[in-house]
């Protein structure tokens, strides 16, 4: 005969997603048998969990992969361009704020911006701009391509005359 107790199993506490730092992800980690998250070591570049067998794992990028937002919170870095109000073109989430023009007539415009403040450069396009096409994470005017990158912007200028 069995008592009841000895059938009852061990209750584990369901891990939660992320504590406020190490030594507290450790304990958590430990007591719940899964991987917590440390949220004070989350970066643009990293994010680190405690295992519960007391190592840690860290998970390391060379670009930016998130960006805190204006309201301070973290967002995956997405590049896929879209249409602002004002007709300019940006990034869903650009660690750099990259921003394209959008249809400009006759005369020297910015045709691609990155940053802010003393950071900030921009590139600049003599001559009427169409409205870009938009595919994903490319923009593509008349005679200009302009992919964005999580460090900025590459640009190519295709030339008037064919090629050989």
């Amino acid at each position: 005969m069995t008592s009841a107790a000895s059938n009852t199993a061990r209750t584990v506490p369901q891990c939660p997603e992320q504590r406020p730092d190490e030594m507290s992800a450790l304990v958590t980690a430990r007591l719940c048998g899964g991987r917590v998250e440390v949220a004070s070591l989350l970066s643009e570049t990293t994010r680190v969990w405690a295992q519960p067998d007391g190592s840690m794992y860290a998970d390391v990028h060379l670009g930016p992969v998130r960006v805190r937002d204006q309201q301070g919170k973290w967002r995956d870095v997405d590049l896929t361009l879209q249409r602002l109000p004002d007709g300019s073109v940006a990034s869903k989430v650009h660690p750099k704020g990259l921003r394209l023009s959008g249809a400009a007539g006759n005369g020297r415009h910015e045709i691609v911006a990155l940053g802010e403040g003393d950071e900030r450069i921009a590139l600049e396009w003599v001559g009427v701009l169409p409205q870009p096409q938009l595919s994903g994470t490319k923009a593509t005017y008349v005679d200009v391509s302009i992919p964005p990158k999580r460090g900025g912007s590459a640009m190519r200028l295709r030339p008037p005359w064919p090629r050989p």
